[in-house]
């Protein structure tokens, strides 16, 4: 038994290992199978590929074959004309020569080589012969092939060059059709005339009433004046009007005026021109209520123009309020509105753009209803910027109040049947003034004056721009104009580093007390060179006896505070103090007594600031000085610009050798050095 079961075993395993070994074969047959099919399909594929490239070096050869022909058609052509050239060639020498016995013609092998040279001279370019620069496209070079021939034919007369250059050829070759170059006029300079910018201004911007600014007249003749404010300016000792006084309040007071636009130089006495008919237009009011705003740039025009409107209302009742950024909104709150009764407490509010818009958008009970006067002062300024949009904001509440106050009453019904007298802020009489009044009709619309007229102050009549472009390519320049009484001088600056010197050299030959204005174009630079000039006036080793030692210096800039501001003019005023360094910010509108001399110890960016800075002396038919320390690089757009036409002036510049001082380390050169590099 057991061996049967051996044996049984045995046989299951002999047919396991039959199985396993006919697995594999099928195995190996399979992938012998696939392996020849790979090599069929890859065998298939490299069979179609020669069979293709068969036929493209078939079709290469057709098309070599089919040039080859054409090329050798057209040199059969070209060999035909130049033998029948030769020919006719050869008839008309033995027309004038006698027979000569006939050479014996070259073998062909001979016409052979002279073949291969032709092509070799064509072909070659480093041959002796001529050769074309680079090779033609093949429809060229077979119309070139035939042109020739035509010629050869052609010019039977003449004898023809074997080999002639190509690039003749390529330029007798017609241009393409529909390519040739268009012809083009020739180049002018335009002769047409400048348009004249008057005929785009309204008439009475282009032709304003012309006013001489050396006219003046008592106020006692000019009879609008109310005996009330008569008397008061004879109190402050004002016995005589300006000419830009003279010609403004008579047109202020009249009842048919419409608005009004001032252009007058520096200390022309603009400010009372306005303030007066203001005073004397309100002086009648019962109710307390703001009927009269006044803008300026600054926070010092603001006082100026606060104190000038206080002295002449003394005795009328009449309140006068301000209004700039350096106090704090809640405490002007206070003092313009009555919480309680939301009614104002001022007449008349002077103050700058910035709070203007803050008053109108917070402060509850503020109104513009009531508004009779709109003042712009410094307008070239003020209308330059935008300040948070304030002359859209000012001039829609002006028209929204005036619709509230047209609304009331027998207007109100008039309204509802679409009936208005008048248009919305004709009401209010807006007067715009500055020394470098705007002719921009642009910028002057936004404050929708109505029945305006110009009013310049100036010898004569400025004149008119002919446009943005003046035909040359140069724009036309503004117009400023000077007081008469203003000497300017100019001191040339070799060397930068000298500056200080020249400027305390021509300070010492100044009287010993003297009333200065120097700007400078930065706050850092004022208040160094204010620190360098008190420090040298001050230094134990100067002479007791110089004229230094009396000079007494402060600096005002925009980041000097407000009250140190006030400080430092009033002691200027009072001549507490001798010499201001400043930045640009006084150089506008401030109206500052028995100023002597105004020094530019940086030049202005512009011609117009330039007219600021100088307007601070000279004022009120007073004499002044204006002292300019111009460097080499500044000094070809200092007398191009502020010494040519677009300033007005009764006497040119006039240049001042240049200012000797001692040498170094010696008298007070030496104190000086000291305190500059210590």
């Amino acid at each position: 038994m057991e061996d049967s079961a051996t044996k049984v075993t045995e046989r299951k395993k002999g047919r396991v290992k039959d199985d396993g070994k006919k697995k594999r074969k099928r195995e190996k047959v399979d992938v012998d199978s696939g392996r020849e099919g790979e090599e069929e399909l890859s065998e298939k594929r490299a069979k179609k590929e020669k069979k293709e490239r068969k036929k493209e070096k078939k079709e290469k050869k057709e098309r070599k074959k089919k040039r080859r022909k054409s090329e050798v058609e057209v040199g059969a052509k070209v060999e035909e004309g130049d033998a029948e050239a030769q020919v006719q060639i050869e008839d008309e020498e033995n027309k004038t020569k006698k027979p000569t016995p006939p050479t014996e013609e070259l073998s062909e092998p001979k016409k052979k080589r002279e073949k291969k040279k032709k092509r070799k001279s064509e072909v070659d370019p480093e041959s002796t012969e001529v050769s074309e620069p680079a090779p033609l496209p093949k429809h060229l070079s077979i119309l070139e092939k035939l042109r020739k021939v035509k010629e050869r034919v052609s010019s039977t007369s003449t004898p023809t060059t074997d080999a002639p250059a190509t690039t003749e050829a390529q330029e007798q070759l017609p241009a393409p059709a529909g390519l040739e170059p268009i012809p083009q006029p020739p180049l002018t300079k335009s002769t047409k005339p400048p348009i004249p910018l008057s005929s785009a201004l309204p008439p009475w911007l282009a032709n304003p009433i012309t006013i001489n600014p050396t006219s003046t007249q008592l106020f006692s003749e000019i009879t609008c004046i109310s005996p009330k404010l008569q008397s008061r300016l004879s109190a402050l000792s004002m016995n005589s009007a300006f000419a830009v006084q003279s010609a403004v309040i008579p047109r202020l007071l009249s009842i048919d005026g419409g608005d009004m636009c001032i252009s007058a130089a520096t200390g022309s006495g603009k400010t009372l021109a306005y303030v007066l008919p203001i005073i004397q237009a309100l002086s009648n009011r019962v109710v307390t209520r703001l009927r009269a705003v006044v803008v300026v740039p600054t926070r010092e025009l603001v006082s100026q123009v606060h104190s000038v409107a206080r002295s002449l209302s003394t005795g009328t009742g009449l309140k006068i309020g301000t209004a700039v950024g350096s106090k704090a909104l809640s405490l002007e709150q206070a003092q313009l509105v009555d919480e309680e009764e939301g009614a104002s407490k001022v007449d008349v509010l002077v103050c700058t753009p910035g709070r203007l818009v803050e008053h109108i958008k917070t402060t509850k009970g503020f109104t513009l209803r009531y508004l009779k006067w709109l003042v712009i002062d410094e307008a070239d300024r003020l209308l330059a910027q935008s300040f948070q949009e304030w002359v859209s904001t000012l001039i829609g509440e002006i028209e929204r109040g005036d619709v509230s106050v047209q609304g009331e009453g027998m207007e109100r019904v008039l309204e509802d049947l679409g009936i208005r007298r008048k248009p919305p802020g004709s009401s209010v009489r807006k007067v715009v003034l500055s020394a470098t009044m705007t002719r921009d009709a642009g910028k002057l619309s936004d404050l929708k004056l109505r029945k305006a007229c110009m009013i310049s102050v100036e010898s004569e009549p400025p004149p008119v721009p002919q446009g943005k472009d003046n035909g040359e390519g140069e724009e036309e320049e503004e117009t400023f104009t000077l007081p008469p009484t203003l000497q300017e001088l100019l001191i040339p600056i070799t060397d930068t580093s000298l500056k200080p010197l020249t400027l305390v050299s021509y300070l010492l030959t100044l009287p010993p007390i003297p009333q200065v204005l120097i700007f400078t174009s930065s706050n850092t630079t004022a208040t160094r060179l204010s620190t360098l000039l008190s420090s040298f006036s001050s230094h134990p080793s100067l002479p007791p006896t110089s004229p230094a030692a009396s000079w007494l210096t402060q600096a005002i800039t925009s980041e000097t505070p407000q009250k140190h501001r006030t400080r430092s003019i009033r002691a200027f005023k009072k001549r507490e103090v001798g010499i201001l360094v400043c930045s640009d910010l006084v150089a506008r509108g401030l109206d500052i007594e028995n100023v002597e001399v105004v020094m530019n110890y940086e030049v202005p960016v512009s011609v117009r600031g330039y007219v600021h800075r100088v307007g601070r002396t000279a004022r009120a038919g007073r004499k002044g000085l204006a002292v300019s320390l111009v460097g080499e690089k500044e000094a070809g757009w200092f007398w191009k610009k502020v010494g040519g036409k677009g300033v007005r002036r009764s006497s040119g510049i006039e240049k001042v050798g240049g200012v000797e001082f001692p040498g170094e380390g010696m008298g007070w050169r030496g104190v000086f050095e000291q305190v500059l590099y210590g």
